[in-house]
């Protein structure tokens, strides 16, 4: 599966993800676009929209777009929480590609209550 990863999440995280194929905004053209463009044209050569936007299902209508929305949720956008999600990131990632989409599927990958 193709997942694009947002400007919001960090590109340290690239290092850390495997199974599929990830690209960071900050290594396309599309960089700088705010989410009402940017949104059609991901949804045009990728499957998820990888993001820490926790309001973007709020702004956008998410079934206007041929792409699954994965939201992490960490504690804070700093890498090692990041890190800590990436079990369940991979976990609903694979689930994703094994059973399918709608266009606008919406996931949260939130970190366990301590």
């Amino acid at each position: 599966m193709r997942v694009f990863l947002d400007e919001c999440v960090t590109y340290d995280l690239l290092t850390h993800l495997t199974g599929h194929d990830f690209t960071h905004i900050a290594d396309t053209p599309l960089r700088g676009m705010k989410n009402g463009a940017l949104l059609p044209a991901v949804s045009l050569n990728y499957d998820v929209f990888l993001t820490t936007d926790k309001s973007i299902q709020y702004q956008q209508n998410l079934k206007k777009f041929s792409v699954a929305f994965v939201i992490m949720r960490p504690h804070s956008n700093d890498i090692e929480d990041l890190v800590l999600l990436l079990p369940d990131l991979l976990a609903a990632l694979d689930r994703i590609a094994a059973k399918g989409y709608a266009p606008g599927d919406l996931y949260e990958i939130v970190p366990e209550q301590t």
